[in-house]
């Protein structure tokens, strides 16, 4: 079906199409007409309107495309089609035409409608909907009942287009107002004075969501429809979306416009500068845009940096750390804005992804200035920075002005970030998008309800039309007491009573649910404890059992929370109702894990059509990925000479090639280095005379070398403006390429969602969760809509959820609980302007209590019995807003709260609340330490009661302020409890059994719980559904103003003391609340009931005649220390003894330990139990036992032993592991003798000793020393044993392990040295390996740096007499030197070769001696020996040092400066005085006699050719003529020596032989230059990097240097020591004399990594 879709969609099936739905019937016979109806148009009708195909996210363009193709211009080819159509069609009869194929045709003509907007004012579609109407009602009521639920939709729409034609905006004068009533000002255009700004629009479609700068700098108020229909500038249901747009936006976003325009005043008014304000927000200074990056999934990042706050700057990273995610700020989700100059953006937090870096590509073109080595970036994140911090965001808005305002974000010097605490973006943008969605297509069901005429009677609510069709009835089996078949007809009540007696519901549960049933619009009231989750659960049951007969889809089920979606979920997954699936990620609900959307789409395979679209798409996002990367990196170098050169190549092709080189005009390529310096050199160029062409002339120019300077640089910087706008349309047309493929892409994603929520019985989702998913929702066609806790849902919430299928909603709340929750007071009813627009009023308390006098209530069904509260509880709010509630049978026999006398009370104080001083309407939230401390105390009491589990306590207060400092308190107190089996088992035992069995303890298992976990605390807000046994609440207000806060409403008054279940105790002060007149009529009653007072009466729950009161916390220590009464304790331990303690609960009894001596005498024997009476007794008697010459079995003698070991000798072998009697089996047949393959139990350890290494591998000491080659290392003669040679290095073939395990031998001291040898050659040879592969980059950077300098040395030469050198002297030491050279260079030339030198001196003392692995252990050894540790001295081999590390650094060290020293008298030598480099010359000698010890044949060569080179340079730039035969002479005496040097070792000196000329040249021209030779120093590179790869075998030659062979491990060839040149390898894979491989170490570069 999709691909034949896809098809039609096209060009060639578009014109199939058109063929079909123009053809001309007029003149055909009726069988021709009937043949060509029946063949081709119904067909097509049926295939456009298949419901796989309306309902795929996939096709859902291709649907349109082909929709608006029959529409065609102004409607004409539809209106001819369908004429056609319906004529032929007016007599089924004579055409045979049957009833779903005219169902297909209105389907078809009604999607046309929702297709083409201009379909709504066409009235030829009108009078063809007539004909339709006459059509369908012909019909069979039966077989067309959707035709007829169709064809009204489509009168409705048209009805909605009439409105449009005809409506035009009221007249204000001539509105009907009351006397003093001010007139409201209309929006846009409408308004008298006209638009407020460019976001004030008459047609809420056109506002944004986010404020616009033009509307954060307006000072006119927002238009804001009120209540009352009369005033809106749009009637019915489109005013009511208009409404509730609004509202909600100027709720959420509001806020956002007052506190940027707060901050757009403060920073342009002096005055306001520093001042705090009214709204909440936080702002960052200095914020500059220092990245952008693209990933396909979360879009543009930008990387925004600014300046961390002051107090943070001296602190450690962890501390900042701590601080940001403390004070919860710029967390994922935050919104902020930008704000610069005029640039307004409004960006959200995200958490950055790892981006995969993007794959060169040929067009890929790199600068010709210096490249930068990679290095490792500093972490961009809040809290490692202490100066500045950043945080990545993504754009809320992808308009183009957004993306261009960013792009001139970083170049301003006052951007700041403004941070809304608390606003998450997805909490409000996808309703308010919903809402805008629905204005445009304002198909809403129920709008007859939701916004009625005037004087509209709304007491008769129609029934579902599903439940019209004929012969339906609901099956109300399932919930039948007796399972008998219960139906029922919605215009049948003839088994209504029947089913109130049989039904699990009580009867105004039952006649709540008939009524919903029977209604298409049904509210349900459930006052606090009525069960109106059962209720629903009941119903959704009963919608479910009926769901296939009536094609309902999917029961939608809305919440407005993610808690109160879970509980009812867990709800019906409890009473078995399967195939759910809930939207969305933020459930808690373990049961519901495997319920979660994502989870179950992740398991359906796409179709053949989705997998190509898929593959492709995919490719297009990476082409788009690689596209935006590029654009973005070309703006991220505006000004530079690469974005520059590559807009100048494509534009401005012969100024390129003029600048950069190429072809000239004669066809010959021009070749030019230095393009940065050569466009530079062009720029300030030029003559600085002559006139200033216009621009547009100087764009023609043929030779822009002709040019004079100051119309160079207005066309220099032209071409910068250019190549900028043009990076930028680049980026914003492939934006807006991937944005389109992005969706695409997400709607095959989304259509393998939709073909699972097909397949569910139930969906649950959040408000906000529908509004984000409302394109896949509406394709469901779900017919039914469950809304719970209805009366705390906005009402713009609600209207989103209503979608265009929705044939039956049922709204179960209860408006006298809390209200919907709102940012803004001044739209609440109780601010005096919020009056006029009441947003926090739900949709379910306007249509149960409508404001407007001309309008009658909705009917709805209240539940009247209640199962939660005792009835001295539940008569505060029957006698005050529940006068019909009812209390059940069950709640009457709620047993007493345990340790108080009284299950409801009101501790009266006057204790004032924090802070009350300084009291102001700003205060956001408030705390009352004595409530606190009360609170602690009576907690403390309930929970010593030892009858209360986890979550029967509930601590309730208004303000978070108070709750935090509760929790805080309730954290640092402990209490013994018990859990809830540990109680059940208490109840079965009898208390005080004796039991005087050995191990018997006293005490059972409890434990010591923070008493913030043995109870709920919680705010009033948050609490509403929830309850508890025992509610303790802290109203926390006490203040002379007598402001009670949040508790003025009846609404928060009635959740409080709704939650309770045995007993409630209220801590307050009654003079602050009693003028609330709900507050009134509690403590009226309590009072009557004796219930108050200013001391809460306890009880002691075992001596009840002891009675007392308790005023202040204090009280409870002193009067029931124990959770009892002031008597001791009457019961008896279980051990017998007495309780010390004063009277507690019986889980406290038996918590306490008896400090008795324990008189039970220990199992076994007759010894005494050692313990206290409370402690456990030993299983094992500890009472030693003297004089036993006991033998133990093994052999083992033993005197003393403990008691137990005595009676049970088997058990003391003190190592029964290896021990030849109590050994397992295993153990004795393991072979230990290798020779004669004799086992451990038949070994003599007398004869024999055996070793027993760590592995547990048993060997005779024998065969252990013959493994390890013994006899190498020790002379044994009998008498004593000798060590006969010195290890050398390398001289190991192998580590000695275990043979059979491979495990260590190290912890044997017997085979120390011969192991440890091996070990030390280990550490060496990877000391050897990583000084190699540190040094290899050092070099490489060294002779990089050497090259560069020497092609730039003539563009500094003549800054030489600037820089005032004539008076420096170039001598002394090569520090004094080297520093000179920096200061009078400024450091600016040598910047990163002095890095690099910097890393050669680390270099250096990493591998220096005394870090070496030989010398450090010796050392160690030296140090015990003058400690008195040990009598012998101990020689030091100083073979087993290896210098070449250490030689070749100093040599590479000796190189870098020379490169330095030579390059500055290079460029500016000519103007010292005076050069002297004897201090060099000796440090050369002194690394040349080092090099000739160490046999190292190559850094011998270097320092001959760095002496000569000194020489050179001194003779050159000394000026002293004296000096220049001396100096030549010398120069040549040592390049003579390091050519005989390199004759002699050829192998080894392959890379310096070309060095050694270039010097000899110079010698011998007189010149000085510099001297560089890429091919050799990358030979030197490739040498060293093929060298110590810790791959191959290692070997050590004659002379002690290590080297590797690969291959098979010995040399094919006859080679050479790559460090001195001695003979290393023979023939034929044989070594040559004197060279040892070192195989010890090979098994283990595996692990290196290198």
């Amino acid at each position: 079906m999709q691909e034949t879709v896809l098809i039609l969609a096209k060009d060639g099936g578009l014109q199939r199409i058109k063929q079909v739905v123009e053809r001309s019937m007029d003149g055909m016979s009726l069988i021709m007409r009937r043949k060509m109806i029946k063949e081709q148009a119904i067909p097509l009708c049926q295939v456009i309107t298949h419901q796989h195909v309306l309902a795929s996210t996939l096709l859902e363009v291709h649907v349109g495309t082909i929709y608006n193709f029959i529409y065609g211009v102004q409607g004409q080819r539809a209106v001819q089609f369908f004429k056609t159509l319906i004529a032929t069609t007016a007599d089924c009869s004579q055409v045979d035409i049957l009833p779903s194929e005219i169902e297909a045709v209105v389907k078809a003509f009604s999607n046309i409608i929702d297709c083409n907007t201009h379909a709504l004012v066409n009235d030829d579609l009108r009078l063809l909907a007539d004909s339709l109407f006459d059509v369908v009602a012909k019909l069979d009521e039966g077989e067309a009942h959707e035709s007829r639920r169709i064809v009204n939709r489509i009168n409705q729409r048209l009805g909605i287009g009439r409105e449009l034609t005809g409506w035009k905006p009221p007249k204000t004068t001539a509105l009907p107002k009351a006397t003093f009533a001010l007139q409201q000002d209309l929006p846009g255009t409408l308004s008298i004075d006209g638009p407020r700004h460019d976001n004030d629009c008459v047609n809420a479609c056109d506002i944004q969501i986010m404020p616009t700068f033009e509307e954060i700098n307006a000072t006119r108020s927002e238009y804001l429809p009120s209540m009352n229909q009369q005033d809106w500038h749009l009637p019915g249901v489109l005013g009511l979306l208009d409404r509730h747009f609004r509202l909600l936006r100027e709720d959420t976003v509001g806020q956002l416009r007052d506190a940027v325009r707060q901050e757009v005043q403060a920073s342009h008014s002096i005055e306001n500068r520093g001042k705090p304000q009214g709204s909440r927000k936080l702002t960052y200074d200095n914020a500059r845009v220092v990245k952008i990056d693209f990933s396909r999934w979360q879009g543009l990042l930008i990387t925004i940096g600014f300046d961390q706050p002051s107090h943070l700057r001296q602190r450690s990273a962890k501390h900042r750390k701590e601080w940001w995610e403390f004070q919860k700020r710029l967390r994922v989700g935050s919104l902020i804005c930008l704000l610069s100059n005029g640039a307004l953006i409004f960006c959200s937090v995200i958490e950055r992804k790892p981006i995969k870096p993007l794959a060169k590509t040929d067009d890929s073109s790199s600068s010709d200035d210096e490249k930068i080595p990679n290095r490792p970036e500093q972490p961009q994140d809040l809290f490692s920075d202490p100066v500045r911090a950043f945080t990545t965001v993504s754009l809320v808005s992808d308009s183009t002005e957004a993306v261009l305002d960013l792009m001139k974000a970083p170049n301003s010097t006052s951007a700041k970030i403004v941070e809304f605490p608390g606003v998450l973006l997805p909490s409000f943008e996808p309703t308010l998008r919903a809402l805008r969605a629905m204005l445009r297509n304002p198909e809403t069901p129920f709008s007859d309800y939701l916004a009625p005429e005037p004087q509209a009677d709304l007491s008769k609510i129609a029934a579902p039309y599903y439940a019209t069709r004929p012969g339906f009835e609901f099956d109300l089996s399932c919930i039948m007491k007796d399972k008998t078949v219960m139906k029922i007809a919605v215009n049948d009540d003839s088994n209504h009573e029947a089913f109130r007696e049989n039904s699990i519901l009580d009867r105004a549960q039952a006649d709540a649910l008939l009524t919903s049933l029977q209604r298409s619009l049904a509210l349900i009231q459930g006052p606090p404890g009525t069960g109106k989750s059962f209720t629903g659960v009941a119903l959704i049951k009963v919608l479910i059992a009926i769901q296939a007969q009536a094609k309902l889809g999917p029961v939608l089920c809305v919440c407005y929370t993610n808690h109160a979606l879970d509980q009812l979920l867990e709800d019906l997954v409890r009473h078995g109702v399967g195939q759910i699936v809930r939207i969305g990620s933020q459930s808690k609900s373990e049961a519901l894990q495997n319920c979660n959307l994502r989870i179950l789409a992740s398991n359906i395979d796409l179709t053949k059509t989705e997998r190509h679209e898929h593959w492709v798409l995919k490719l297009r996002l990476d082409e788009d990925e690689r596209i935006i990367s590029k654009a973005i990196k070309r703006l991220s170098l505006e000004g530079d000479v690469a974005a520059l050169k590559s807009y100048l190549e494509i534009y401005y092709p012969k100024s390129y090639r003029t600048l950069f080189g190429g072809e000239d005009d004669d066809g010959f390529e021009r070749v030019v280095r230095h393009k940065t310096y050569l466009l530079n050199a062009w720029r300030k160029g030029g003559s600085p005379q002559g006139p200033v062409r216009r621009l547009e002339s100087l764009l023609e120019v043929p030779n822009i070398e002709s040019l004079n300077h100051f119309e160079r640089q207005r066309l220099y910087y032209h071409w910068l403006a250019e190549s900028k706008k043009t990076a930028q349309a680049e980026l914003l047309n492939a934006l807006a390429q991937y944005k389109e493929h992005k969706e695409r892409f997400d709607q095959v994603r989304a259509g393998v969602d939709l073909r699972c929520l097909q397949q569910a019985k139930i969906i649950g989702v959040t408000t906000t969760g529908l509004a984000r998913t409302l394109p896949i929702l509406r394709k469901l066609n779900s017919k039914v809509l469950v809304c719970e806790e209805a009366g705390e849902v906005l009402e713009a919430h609600i209207l989103t959820a209503l979608l265009p299928s929705l044939e039956h909603a049922i709204l179960i709340g209860d408006h006298l609980q809390l209200p919907p929750h709102i940012q803004s007071y001044e739209l609440s009813r109780e601010s005096s302007l919020g009056k006029r627009h009441c947003l926090d009023i739900s949709l379910f308390e306007r249509l149960v209590t409508p404001s407007c006098s001309t309008q009658t209530a909705v009917p709805f069904s209240t539940l009247e019995t209640q199962r939660r509260m005792h009835p001295s509880i539940s008569k505060l709010i029957r006698n005050t807003l529940y006068p019909r509630l009812s209390d059940s049978s069950e709640v009457e026999s709620y047993p007493p709260v345990a340790g108080l006398a009284k299950r409801l009370f009101w501790l009266d104080h006057a204790h004032h609340e924090d802070g009350v001083l300084s009291y102001s309407d700003t205060t956001t939230s408030h705390s009352n330490t004595f409530e606190v401390q009360m609170v602690t105390a009576l907690v403390s009491h309930l929970v010593r009661q030892g009858v209360y589990h986890t979550n029967d306590l509930a601590v309730l207060t208004p303000y978070l302020g108070q709750l935090q400092k509760i929790r805080r308190a309730l954290q640092g107190l402990f209490e013994i409890s018990l859990t809830e089996g540990d109680m059940l088992e208490l109840e079965r035992e009898e208390i005080g059994k004796d039991n005087n069995e050995a191990g018997h303890s006293a005490t059972p298992a409890l434990q010591k719980t923070p008493l913030s976990r043995a109870l709920k605390v919680s705010t009033i807000d948050n609490f509403q559904g929830e309850e508890a046994k025992v509610v303790i609440i802290s109203l926390v207000r006490s203040n002379d103003q007598n402001k009670c806060g949040f508790l003025r409403t009846s609404n928060r008054v009635n959740v409080l003391l709704s939650r309770a279940k045995h007993g409630m105790y209220i801590i307050g002060d009654s003079r602050t609340s009693g003028h609330v007149p709900m507050w009134a009529s509690v403590i009226d009653m309590l009072h009557s009931d004796d219930n108050f007072g200013e001391s809460l009466p306890l009880q002691c729950p075992r001596h009840p005649q002891a009675t007392f009161s308790v005023s202040n916390p204090d009280d409870f220590a002193i009067f029931s220390p124990e959770g009892g009464c002031n008597l001791p304790c009457e019961m008896r331990l279980s051990c017998g003894h007495s309780c010390l303690s004063k009277c507690h609960s019986q889980m406290l009894h038996s918590a306490v330990k008896c400090l008795e001596p324990c008189p039970r005498s220990l199992k076994g024997c007759d010894h005494m139990c050692p313990n206290k009476c409370g402690d456990a007794c030993p299983v094992k008697c500890p009472e030693k036992l003297h004089d036993l010459h006991l033998t133990l079995p093994c052999g083992h003698m033993r005197n003393t032993l403990p008691c137990w070991q005595a009676r049970h000798p088997s058990k003391v072998c003190p190592l029964p592991r290896y021990c030849q009697i109590c050994a397992p089996e295993e153990v004795k047949k393991m072979v230990v003798d290798l020779l004669l393959m004799e086992e451990y139990h038949e070994i003599n350890l007398d004869e024999n000793p055996c070793i027993i290494p760590p592995c547990g591998h048993i060997l005779t000491m024998e065969s252990m020393d013959g493994q390890m080659e013994m006899s190498k290392h020790y002379a044994d003669d009998g008498l004593d044993v000798r060590i006969t040679d010195l290890a050398m290095p390398f001289s190991k073939d192998e580590l000695k392990v275990c043979s059979s395990c491979r495990g260590s031998l190290r912890t044997i001291s017997r085979y120390g040295r011969i192991v440890r040898r091996g070990l030390i050659d280990d550490a060496t040879k990877k000391f050897i390996i990583s000084a190699n592969q540190q040094f290899l980059p050092l070099y490489q950077s060294v002779r990089q740096h050497q090259a560069e300098l020497a092609k730039s040395v003539k563009d500094v030469q003549c800054q030489g007499n600037k820089m005032h050198l004539e008076e420096h002297i170039l001598s002394g030491g090569r520090k004094d030197q080297i520093k000179l050279i920096f200061k009078v260079a400024h450091d600016l030339r040598y910047s990163s070769i002095a890095k690099t030198r910097n890393h050669i001196m680390r270099y250096l003392r990493q591998v220096d001696i005394d870090e070496q692995p030989f010398k450090r252990v010796w050392d160690m050894v030296q140090f015990a020996r003058k400690q008195g540790k040990t009598s012998s001295d101990v020689g030091f081999d100083p073979t087993a040092i290896q210098t070449s590390q250490t030689l070749q650094g100093e040599s590479l060290l000796l190189r870098c400066e020379l490169v330095i020293l030579l390059d500055f008298l290079a460029a500016f030598g000519t103007c010292l005085r005076d050069v002297n480099l004897e201090a060099n010359r000796v440090d050369c000698l002194k690394l040349l006699a080092a090099a000739r010890e160490a046999l190292q044949p190559a850094v011998e060569v270097e320092a001959h050719t760095f002496y000569a080179q000194c020489c050179l340079a001194e003779r050159t730039y000394s000026g002293r003529s004296d000096t220049f035969t001396g100096l030549s002479k010398e120069a040549t005496e040592h390049i003579r020596d390091a050519q005989h040097v390199c004759t002699r070792y050829p192998g080894s000196t392959r890379h310096v032989v070309g060095e050694v000329k270039t010097v000899e040249g110079m010698l011998e021209s007189s010149t000085f230059t510099t001297v560089v030779n890429d091919d050799e120093w990358r030979l030197v590179i490739n040498a060293m990097a093929s060298d110590f790869r810790g791959s191959g075998h290692w070997y050590t030659c004659v002379n002690n240097h290590p080297f590797t062979v690969g291959e098979c491990g010995m040399p094919m060839e006859q080679a050479r020591c790559p460090q001195c040149g001695a003979p290393v390898g023979g023939q034929n894979h044989t070594p040559a004399e004197g060279v040892r491989r070192a195989t010890e170490l090979e098994n283990r570069f595996s692990d290196l990594r290198l």
